[in-house]
């Protein structure tokens, strides 16, 4: 099932691209073209011998990718992207803890029938990259793994450009969660069975701000929220931002914070914030 998911999410990716751009190619006039590839290595050593006020050897690193490809032509616009992002950190003896494993991917398709008011279609889907873990139980106990869960979200509205900076959109949403062994993210407790596919309808919204305040200095930040038709009063929240202050040519200072409510996961917020030092390279932009 695995495979089958990925090979379609795969072919998708692949195929979109050219299928949208052979319908652009019939326009005369000609296209605006945006591609950002860049990537990042953080990595902290700490190491004690003999020292008097103690201490813990420790070696984390977190490796990160993004890619952006968008193309405007005369009333088309349409955007891929993805998010790859691993990490471990390991103390003393202790064998390695997953501390990033994040994939993420997500396409647009809109109309500008308007200077400001645009119709839109849009997939994402979100998952991780390897098996992870609840550390705070002892043993460890696994939490999810590779497509599983895998999210996916199909959402058709209307998108908003206020300013230059910022993007928001409204529109119907299907929230679909696949399951496999962690069937906790999909099961209707209120039923016999175990199911291992949740679908969900409902109201999507998604705002987006990149924000350039000079050269060396972005701030990126995105809003989704998704409230379910079936339970109109929980509203899911996933918010993430990124504040980058370049130092040098290749290394950069990062500021991120996660916010994450999902009743059906846990009913408590989920908050990560993390500030990182490292190496960051810009393959085109």
């Amino acid at each position: 099932m695995k495979r089958f998911i990925f090979f379609l999410i795969s072919l998708f990716f692949s195929i979109q691209p050219g299928f949208v751009s052979s319908h652009l190619a019939a326009e005369k006039e000609e296209s605006t073209v945006k591609k950002q590839l860049k990537s990042g290595l953080n990595v902290t050593q700490v190491s004690y011998r003999n020292w008097s006020a103690g201490g813990e050897d420790a070696l984390s690193w977190t490796a990160r990718v993004d890619g952006l490809f968008e193309q405007t032509r005369n009333k088309f616009f349409h955007r891929w992207r993805v998010e790859l992002e691993f990490g471990q950190v390991r103390q003393d003896d202790e064998s390695p803890r997953v501390s990033a494993n994040k994939i993420h991917f997500d396409c647009m398709l809109a109309w500008k029938v308007g200077i400001l008011v645009n119709p839109f279609l849009s997939l994402r889907m979100d998952t991780q990259m390897t098996r992870a873990y609840d550390y705070d139980k002892q043993p460890r106990v696994a939490k999810a793994d590779f497509l599983d869960p895998v999210i996916l979200q199909q959402s058709a509205g209307i998108g908003f450009n206020p300013v230059k900076s910022t993007k928001t959109r409204f529109g119907v949403g299907l929230k679909e969660t696949r399951t496999e062994e962690f069937t906790v993210y999909s099961d209707n407790p209120s039923t016999a069975g175990v199911e291992k596919l949740k679908i969900e309808t409902g109201i999507d919204h998604t705002t987006e701000i990149n924000k350039k305040f000079n050269e060396n200095l972005t701030l990126k930040s995105r809003l989704e929220l998704f409230t379910s038709f079936e339970n109109f009063s929980t509203v899911d929240v996933r918010w993430q931002n990124d504040l980058q202050a370049k130092v040098a040519r290749y290394v950069a200072v990062n500021i991120r914070t996660n916010y994450l409510y999902d009743k059906d996961v846990t009913t408590k917020s989920q908050f990560m914030n993390a500030i990182t030092v490292g190496l960051t390279y810009d393959f085109f932009e």
